[in-house]
């Protein structure tokens, strides 16, 4: 009985490889055509003869059902067209990065001991906030080394007299330049392409006076050498413990 039902089994077997291998000879002759050339027209119009070249040629070793596909095993192997797509520092550059815009500096003092100069500096400062541009303002009384920086910019040719403004290292005048192009309406012309600035702004780091104690001696100028058992000059901060604000000064 076993016998019987697996010699059956077999039969169904080899039928059913035998109506498979009919249907795909029948599909494959289905698929395999071409369009019959003007010397094989007919008088009742075109003649479609079943030819062993497909509509489609695929190249060798593509399947003939899949004019596309190449008929190698599947890789997971990915392909990065580098050529083709920027990189991440490209697109930072071109996003990200702004235009470097000039520098427009005010050298000044805080001190009243020459109420002259005093107002003056005021009277300056008050101009470049009404144009409404961004001021680096540097305080000669703060720091002594804008001092040295400002008379290697005058030079020996102008005297060390206050206040005086800058775009970048150029030289653009004193009180009574700044005054003069002001009232002429050429101030405004002469700095255009600085970064412009609410008048009103306030720095929350500093609260506007430019400088904050330093963080490592905390103002007394002087920090402690373990390696050496004693204290020495702070090299971080001014003759004052004091350095500039990062928030605004920048």
């Amino acid at each position: 009985m076993v016998i019987e039902q697996i010699i059956i089994a077999s039969c169904k077997h080899e039928e059913f490889l035998e109506r498979f291998a009919a249907f795909k000879n029948t599909w494959n002759g289905f698929l395999l055509f071409k369009v019959a050339t003007p010397s094989g027209l007919c008088r009742s119009g075109l003649s479609f003869r079943p030819s062993h070249r497909p509509l489609f040629a695929a190249p060798s070793g593509v399947h003939p059902r899949l004019p596309h596909r190449a008929a190698h095993p599947r890789s997971f192997s990915f392909h990065h067209h580098h050529h083709l797509r920027p990189s991440l520092r490209t697109l930072v550059k071109l996003f990200a990065e702004e235009p470097k815009r000039p520098k427009l500096v005010l050298y000044t003092t805080s001190l009243r001991g020459i109420r002259r100069t005093f107002e003056d500096c005021c009277a300056v400062r008050a101009i470049l906030h009404g144009l409404r541009v961004a001021v680096d303002e540097r305080d000669v009384s703060m720091d002594v080394s804008f001092r040295f920086e400002l008379q290697s910019l005058l030079g020996k040719g102008r005297p060390l007299a206050l206040p005086q403004v800058f775009i970048e290292n150029r030289w653009l005048g004193g009180v009574e330049e700044i005054w003069q192009m002001n009232e002429a309406g050429e101030l405004g012309r002469r700095l255009e392409g600085i970064a412009a600035q609410d008048p009103t702004f306030v720095c929350d780091g500093c609260g506007g006076a430019r400088f904050v104690p330093c963080s490592y001696c905390h103002g007394s100028q002087k920090v402690f050498v373990e390696r050496e058992g004693r204290k020495r000059r702070c090299d971080e901060c001014n003759e004052n413990g004091l350095v500039r604000c990062l928030h605004c000064c920048s």
